[in-house]
C-alpha cells in the first residue's frame, strides 16, 4: 500500500512539474544556448542605434519573453569600448536570441561566446586568439596517413594537385 502511494505521489509530481524541468534547469551554459534559440524575439528594428543599445535591448527583450527562467542575462563586454559605439541598422522578425546576436555582431567585428553565467560580448580577434592549433602525428601504416584508401584509388586532400 506504501509502494503504490509513493508511486501515486511521484506521478503527480510529474505531472505538475514544468516541462523545461524535464530538460534540466535553465541555468548554466546548456540553459543559456537553449535561451538563445528558444527565445524568439517577434520584431526588432534599430536605425542607427549604438551596439551597446541594441545589445540591452536584446537583453531586457529576453527577460520579457523568457517566461521560463527567472535567471538573469547577463553581459559581459570585453572589448574595447569604442567598438559598443558603433552604430547599428537592422530589421528582423521573428528572429531567435541567438541569432539576432550574431547578426550584430557580424555586422560590427564583434564575436560572442557563452558562457556559464554570461554572454561574453568581445572583439572577434580577441576570440581568434583563443583559438588552438593542434598537430597530431598519425602512424604512416593507418589508412588514409598517406592520402591513398587503396592501391586502386586515390584520395585527394585540400589543397592536394591532381
Amino acid at each position: 500500500m506504501a509502494r503504490h502511494a509513493a508511486l501515486l505521489v511521484a506521478l503527480l509530481l510529474a505531472a505538475l512539474l514544468p516541462a523545461t524541468w524535464a530538460d534540466g534547469p535553465r541555468s548554466g551554459r546548456r540553459g543559456m544556448e537553449r535561451r538563445l534559440q528558444g527565445v524568439v524575439i517577434p520584431k526588432i528594428s534599430f536605425d542607427q542605434a549604438q551596439v551597446k543599445e541594441v545589445f540591452q535591448f536584446l537583453k531586457a527583450r529576453a527577460q520579457q519573453l523568457d517566461l521560463d527562467s527567472s535567471a538573469p542575462m547577463n553581459l559581459v563586454y570585453q572589448c574595447k569600448p569604442e567598438a559598443l559605439n558603433q552604430v547599428v541598422t537592422m530589421e528582423l522578425e521573428n528572429v531567435p536570441l541567438g541569432e539576432a546576436l550574431r547578426y550584430v555582431c557580424m555586422g560590427t567585428g564583434l564575436g560572442y561566446r557563452v558562457e556559464e553565467y554570461a554572454i561574453v560580448i568581445s572583439d572577434s580577434t580577441a576570440d581568434r586568439a583563443r583559438m588552438q592549433t593542434r598537430v597530431f602525428q598519425v602512424d604512416p601504416s593507418m589508412p588514409f596517413a598517406s592520402g591513398k584508401a587503396s592501391k586502386d584509388k586515390k584520395v585527394t586532400f585540400k589543397g592536394d594537385k591532381e
